[in-house]
């Protein structure tokens, strides 16, 4: 037994050394001063370990009996996780293919080796059982190298720590469990066939997880080769030099002053989203409007004209070729899906989007049209800029190719990015904006006021809407319904090499997660009332952007760190000019108020029936 004595507060990272002199090393612990007993402690490679813990001539004394044992079980695991699964299965199922392809075989020629290769069957059914017993039942309890964290109490082979295999919406129980586990940032969870995931809960932890260990993460493997296979590459994909470098030279389109010089453009797209609204009032004055029909026409012109210079004219042309394809892009999730998602788990699912069916095609189709015109729009804005031409409203596109770093491909992939991901996120957050609006009438009626004062009635002579203007209610509404419906309550990484977070370590191949939807609604960050919808919460001094919580790492609707969301800015303009254009204009009253809530099967904060509006002029459509 080696013993080692800790110099300093537990509280803070402590150097220890070996009572007999042998080399320091750095330790982190959450003991209190005075508390005895056997607890965690992490060493400066990232192992964790128990002590036992007493007080010795003024020391903190740890006693360590298996150090060495737990850093081969620990690196052992580690390779377990990431090969030992995936592997096995893959070998499993070629063996039982030739197996049962002999059987066959044997029992058409009347050879002599079927009893044997019935033999083989069996030992390949028991190792498929061992392996089974091993994943499910024996590797959470006694095997996992996240021994140490918390995790919470109730659990199945089948379901993990969910109510179900598939929940709807797997984020609403993923509250519960954070609520009901006690945890110091990380929580150990198990979903289907107890498949283990990290949370990251804490700011800390997320801040390790985001922001100092941020290129340490990747997207998982399934996730990268459906989006590559039909919308191409995008920021996320990219490795961290290359993302480095994109990033750098796209970021300039997407700073605070540049997408100020593109809030006209949301204006005028959002008027004229208004002026279709009152189109059909007036040819029918009771029918009910569809939002997310209209703000999806609306939020696609206006990435086309401040993405590439480009109008899809979506808004007067709802069926027209480009729209139709993108919508054959946009797949609706179903339980296939998750059935796909479990199996990625244990075989490459590559070749499955190299199958030939019926969707796949009419997918690679559609991404195959929208990819021709965007390279089209782009080698036009290159013209234009090499003829030197001046180009003063500098779409995204423009700003891109001015850099002289991107090649065409890479651009195109980036507007396909923005044009599935950008699109519909906006889109999702200005239903969420018309339903929170449509139930409660008197926040309404303030924030139309806010906007009346401000831009007054006539609002087609108000040519920046509302760039420039003193609105704090509607940044304040705004806030809060990205804060409350966060498009991706859910966001899964896997770590692609070994790394920590709050001194535990991760092995390579680990999936972490972190969720918005948690956090967002956190009681420790936000307040008691962190589940009520309340917009006050960003209206004072310092909380414009804050909305008053304790900490940078409260807020994750577009994530944080060096790696979120390029394209906020962007999105919360474009919602404030719909917000704005509308409110202005309509006074609105849910069509379906009870069941408009109901959240959409899959993994993004959708309504399931969409949200519609009975909608009154408050002013002229065309004023």
């Amino acid at each position: 037994m080696n013993r080692y004595n800790l110099r300093t507060s537990w509280h803070r990272r402590s150097a220890y050394e070996r009572a007999d002199g042998a080399p320091e090393y750095q330790a982190t612990s959450t003991l209190s001063e005075n508390e005895k007993g056997l607890y965690p402690v992490s060493v400066s490679n990232g192992i964790r370990f128990h002590g036992y813990v007493k007080k010795i001539n003024g020391y903190h004394t740890i006693s360590i009996k298996t150090l060495f044992t737990q850093q081969i079980i620990t690196r052992f695991l580690s390779f377990s996780i990431t090969f030992r699964m995936r592997s096995f299965l893959e070998i499993w199922l070629f063996t039982l293919t030739l197996t049962v392809v002999g059987i066959v075989y044997q029992a058409f020629a009347g050879g002599y080796y079927t009893a044997l290769l019935f033999k083989v069957l069996g030992a390949e059914v028991c190792a498929f059982v061992g392996f089974g017993v091993y994943w499910m039942i024996l590797y959470p309890y006694y095997f996992t190298p996240f021994w140490d964290l918390p995790t919470p109490s109730h659990r199945t082979i089948l379901t993990g720590n969910y109510p179900v295999l598939f929940p709807d919406n797997a984020w609403v129980p993923l509250r519960k469990i954070v609520e009901d586990t006690p945890n110091e940032g990380l929580l150990r969870i198990y979903s289907a066939l107890n498949g283990e995931v990290l949370l990251a809960t804490s700011p800390a932890a997320i801040r390790d997880m985001l922001t100092v260990n941020a290129f340490d993460y990747a997207h998982q493997n399934l996730v990268k080769i459906a989006i590559k296979r039909f919308t191409g590459s995008n920021l996320g994909f990219l490795s961290n030099e290359d993302f480095k470098l994109h990033r750098k030279n796209m970021m300039p389109a997407f700073t605070v002053p540049h997408v100020r010089n593109l809030t006209d453009i949301f204006w005028r797209k959002a008027q004229e989203m208004v002026q279709c609204m009152g189109d059909e009032l007036h040819a029918n004055p009771d029918a009910p409007i569809n939002f997310r029909e209209y703000v999806s026409r609306a939020t696609l012109d206006n990435i086309g004209l401040a993405g590439m210079g480009h109008d899809f004219q979506t808004l007067q042309q709802p069926d027209n070729d480009l729209r139709s394809h993108y919508r054959k892009l946009i797949l609706d999730p179903t339980r296939l899906f998750s059935w796909v998602g479990l199996l990625s788990r244990y075989f490459d699912m590559r070749l499955l989007m190299k199958v030939p069916l019926k969707k796949l095609i009419e997918i690679s189709n559609s991404s195959d049209y929208l990819r021709g015109i965007t390279g089209g729009v782009i080698r036009q804005r290159k013209e234009k800029l090499v003829a030197g031409e001046d180009l003063s409203k500098k779409d995204i596109v423009t700003v891109a190719l001015a850099s002289g770093v991107f090649e065409e491909h890479h651009l195109i992939d980036h507007v396909m990015t923005f044009l599935t991901a950008g699109h519909e996120s906006t889109a999702t957050a200005f239903e969420w904006t018309m339903y929170e609006l449509g139930r409660r009438p008197e926040m309404q009626q303030r924030l139309r006021a806010e906007l009346h004062d401000a831009l007054g009635t006539d609002l087609a002579v108000t040519e920046h809407g509302p760039r420039g203007q003193n609105l704090p209610y509607l940044n304040a509404f705004c806030n809060e319904v990205l804060r409350c419906y966060p498009f991706s309550p859910i966001i899964i990484k896997v770590a692609k090499q070994d790394t920590a977070i709050t001194g535990h370590r991760i092995p390579k191949g680990t999936v972490v997660i972190y969720s918005a939807e948690v956090t967002n609604h956190d009681k420790t960050l936000w307040g008691p009332d962190a589940d009520v919808f309340n917009p006050d919460r960003w209206i004072g001094e310092g909380k414009a952007n804050s909305g008053g919580a304790s900490s940078n790492y409260a807020m994750l609707t577009f994530g944080a760190g060096p790696r979120n969301c390029i394209g906020a800015n962007f999105a919360r303009a474009t919602l404030e000019c719909l917000v704005a254009a509308v409110l202005s204009t309509f006074e609105i009253e849910l069509v379906n108020p009870d069941t408009a809530g109901r959240l959409k099967f899959g993994q993004t904060n959708k309504s399931a029936e969409g949200i519609f509006g009975r909608l009154k002029f408050v002013r002229p459509a065309n004023a």
